[in-house]
């Protein structure tokens, strides 16, 4: 059996401290960075050309100041640091903010809030396919890197087996934005749909 001393010097296990606890507080003001504000509800964009999927088919009334407000947090805090960026709406037809993904600018970043400020944010009676409609047409745009669903309630049981099946004709990632899901099952739904399109 080996024995082995070891002596540290007081300054070095002083320096040793001090670096973790610098290490510490930089975690912490990094993960309080990552949980706040927009990035709390939405997670952090990190692609630089994006489409925003808006399902609202199961919004309560009292939802909708709160998904304005959302949505507008997410413009201006991390959509306005991407290069491009466009909006869907899902509806008994996709409704589309613009063409194609747009150059972000202070003008069409204040374009886009002001489109979402005047959408008639309500439930719609959307067919079982308006979700898989909306993102099939958001994977058509060529100049995007991912998409981002952001689903206000619950996706309908029928859409979601729908969606599940057909997901891969959606040429890029399908990030998952759950906001005030009612039922378990539709979290993991989300989670199992960002994850067949390897996104997070």
């Amino acid at each position: 059996m080996i024995t082995l001393h070891l002596t540290a010097k007081s300054e070095l296990i002083h320096q040793f401290v001090e670096h973790l606890t610098q290490a510490v507080e930089s975690y912490k003001q990094r993960m309080g960075w990552l949980t706040s504000r927009s990035r709390q509800i939405f997670g952090v964009i990190l692609e630089q050309s994006v489409t925003i999927v808006l399902d609202f088919s199961d919004i309560l009334t009292e939802e909708l100041n709160l998904c304005r407000d959302a949505l507008t947090m997410v413009l201006q805090e991390q959509v306005a640091l991407i290069t491009k960026f466009n909006i869907i709406w899902v509806s008994e037809e996709p409704v589309k903010w613009q063409e194609c993904a747009t150059s972000v600018t202070e003008d069409s970043i204040a374009a886009a809030i002001s489109w979402v400020e005047k959408m008639a944010l309500e439930p719609v009676a959307v067919r079982e396919v308006s979700c898989l409609d909306s993102l099939v047409e958001a994977g058509k745009d060529k100049t995007i890197e991912a998409i981002y669903y952001f689903v206000v309630g619950d996706v309908p049981k029928e859409s979601q087996e729908l969606l599940l099946q057909r997901v891969l004709e959606i040429p890029y990632p399908v990030c998952t934005v759950s906001f005030n899901a009612r039922r378990e099952e539709t979290v993991a739904f989300l989670k199992d749909l960002s994850a067949k399109t390897n996104s997070r």
